[in-house]
């Protein structure tokens, strides 16, 4: 999901400033994580922050105090000043990938040290070539080699983050007090370039057009809160050309009138709003058609004003097919990357552990056959990878989503025997 929050003038320093408060309270009793983090402080002022662990923090995850079991486990702390600068460089990097790649090495480590030993794990180990992989465990009486990478934004992601900042900014200038403003986007109604992917100009016209078209900054510089509906509920009522409130005139009996039988109970209750009732004497259906927000919700803030919008996703529709073949191509991408990379130890046991995650293919882990991607179509994806690279030295991909020990695995064909694991070696990893 992609999520922009945005908030302007003295209260957006402020908004950022508190938001740095919940994460260092969070952070406050992990003393490894706060000393290399610098207590995150040169996330002071950053308005979009991709680290994962930042964003854990101010979610308050318990994958923290794992991750703070790792760095004491291994007394991270201690290491020599070159490891130790590189850890400190991963953990503060302003990037999913970066930050996922480091979180994934303690959380893979402390997997297997509770399944071994903690002797039996090396993390960050020196490799042949001079590089450094991400694990070294020791199932046996040979050292099998990991390597670890996380997926981040795609194209799609990004290009729809830019049309959400674009949308926010819109409202922010049109907001005159402190106010909240929450809104909910179907991604299939936004418009497609000649290639099918996103167009971020025309996805932002659109948008803000609606914005404007459905006289929206009357209602979020009201004084109701909370006030929330959905515009499909509106999109729905029979006469294009009447107003919602002309549709709550419209009496079919004594007692029911066209806007409760064709919405339901929720509409026609915000009615008795003077707020919504005024807005409602302007808006028909026919303004609220095709429009991509779909939810929206409004009311007080405390301190200074803010809006977050955040994606609605839906299949099939032709961005969800599109994105879906991206989605794969980065997978194969990433692997051939890492395949590539000079990382992996020669003569020995290899495994590249992938961790990638999306709407399309949630579940892939249990081998759920009801998402538009399951686990054979990323099995293929990275088969072919394989087959291009064509590597003796990778044992194995192990792929997953945010549980490990239920990743999937792919076996490589093409490793030579120094490289292929015995079944006493699986049945410890």
């Amino acid at each position: 999901m992609v999520i922009v929050n945005r908030s302007k003038g003295q209260g957006h320093a402020k908004w950022l400033s508190s938001r740095l408060a919940l994460v260092r309270s969070y952070l406050a009793p992990y003393e490894g994580l706060k000393s290399l983090s610098d207590n995150f402080e040169s996330f002071r002022t950053v308005e979009t922050v991709r680290n994962v662990l930042y964003n854990l923090c101010l979610n308050k995850s318990n994958l923290i105090a794992e991750f703070e079991r790792f760095l004491k486990a291994y007394d991270v702390l201690d290491w020599n000043h070159t490891k130790l600068k590189e850890m400190r460089s991963r953990i503060t990097q302003n990037s999913m990938e970066e930050s996922m790649s480091v979180l994934m090495e303690g959380l893979v480590t402390n997997y297997y040290a509770s399944r071994l030993t903690p002797q039996k794990v090396e993390p960050s180990p020196v490799v042949s070539s001079g590089g450094r992989c991400d694990i070294k465990v020791t199932p046996r009486d040979r050292p099998v080699f990991f390597e670890l990478t996380s997926l981040g934004l795609g194209r799609f992601e990004k290009n729809l983050e830019s049309v959400f900042t674009r949308l926010a900014d819109c409202v922010l200038d049109q907001l005159d007090s402190n106010r909240i403003v929450k809104l909910e986007i179907d991604v299939t109604r936004l418009p497609k370039d000649h290639d099918k992917h996103l167009d971020v100009d025309a996805s932002s016209e659109r948008l803000i057009y609606y914005f404007k078209a459905l006289q929206l900054s009357e209602l979020f510089n009201s004084k109701a809160s909370p006030l929330s509906f959905s515009t499909d509920e509106i999109e729905r009522l029979p006469e294009r050309k009447k107003t919602i409130y002309q549709h709550k005139e419209w009496e079919l009996w004594p007692g029911m009138s066209m806007l409760q039988a064709a919405s339901g109970y929720y509409l026609p209750s915000l009615i008795s709003n003077p707020v919504f009732r005024d807005w409602s004497r302007k808006i028909t259906p026919e303004m609220v058609l095709g429009c991509p927000i779909l939810f929206i919700l409004t009311g007080d803030a405390k301190e200074w004003p803010l809006v977050e919008i955040s994606d609605k996703m839906s299949f099939p529709s032709v961005a969800a097919s599109s994105e879906g073949l991206a989605f794969l191509d980065r997978i194969k991408k990433k692997l051939k990357d890492k395949l590539q990379g000079g990382q992996l130890q020669p003569g020995a046991p290899n495994i590249v552990v992938i961790r990638a995650a999306d709407w399309l293919s949630y579940g892939f882990e249990t081998d759920r056959d009801m998402m538009p991607l399951g686990f054979p179509d990323l099995e293929k994806a990275i088969l072919e990878a394989l087959g291009e690279v064509g590597s003796p030295d990778l044992s194995q991909v192990r792929i997953y989503e945010s549980d490990y020990p239920r990743a999937r695995v792919v076996n490589n064909p093409h490793a030579v025997s120094q490289s292929q694991l015995t079944l006493q070696e699986l049945e410890r990893l």
